[in-house]
């Protein structure tokens, strides 16, 4: 009788013990299940943030040629007759897509003098006429303030508003905005 008790006892355990591990795997199966639940989601939210951040780069790319047409009419379309332009002050290149990163271009009105600033810098005199502002650059200067030679330099800017400047590089409109 006593063997009898020890093996069912021990049968007992047994058994017991094949229960708590059938248990164990299923628990460790859902836990596994989540993980890749959880994987596939984190995954789908990384699709959709790239695809966020490239609508993002082409709506920017989008309002940067909104601004340059609206600039080029601007620009097309003045009646520089009718208005009399007053340059004085500072204005610096609005900050873009392209130059973020970079240091921006100043340009200092004083009188009928001006100063432009980026790396070195460049002294020299302006006229408006109608709604086209020519600077006429004649001292150029290093970043140490050293004078160098150069022969005349002259650019021409259209004149958007008393607060807007606007030179054609190429096929860009650089905007300079008084500060």
């Amino acid at each position: 009788m006593n063997e009898k008790g020890k093996i069912n006892i021990s049968t007992i355990f047994l058994i017991l013990a094949i229960i708590i591990i059938v248990v164990m795997g299923f628990f460790f199966y859902k836990l596994y299940n989540e993980k890749i639940s959880e994987t596939n989601k984190s995954s789908e939210l990384e699709e959709k943030i790239n695809m966020m951040n490239s609508n993002i780069v082409e709506l920017q790319e989008k309002i940067g040629s909104i601004s340059n047409i609206i600039s080029n009419n601007n620009m097309d379309n003045s009646n520089a007759e009718d208005k009399e332009y007053k340059i004085e002050g500072t204005y610096l290149e609005e900050i873009t897509e392209s130059n973020s990163q970079t240091e921006r271009a100043e340009y200092i009105f004083s009188g009928d003098k001006v100063e432009f600033r980026i790396l070195g810098y460049n002294k020299g005199t302006f006229v408006i006429e109608g709604n086209k502002l020519i600077i006429t650059f004649n001292e150029f200067y290093t970043p140490e303030g050293i004078q160098t030679d150069g022969s005349p330099k002259t650019e021409e800017f259209t004149i958007v508003d008393n607060n807007t400047i606007a030179r054609k590089v190429g096929e860009n409109t650089i905007n300079y905005i008084k500060k």
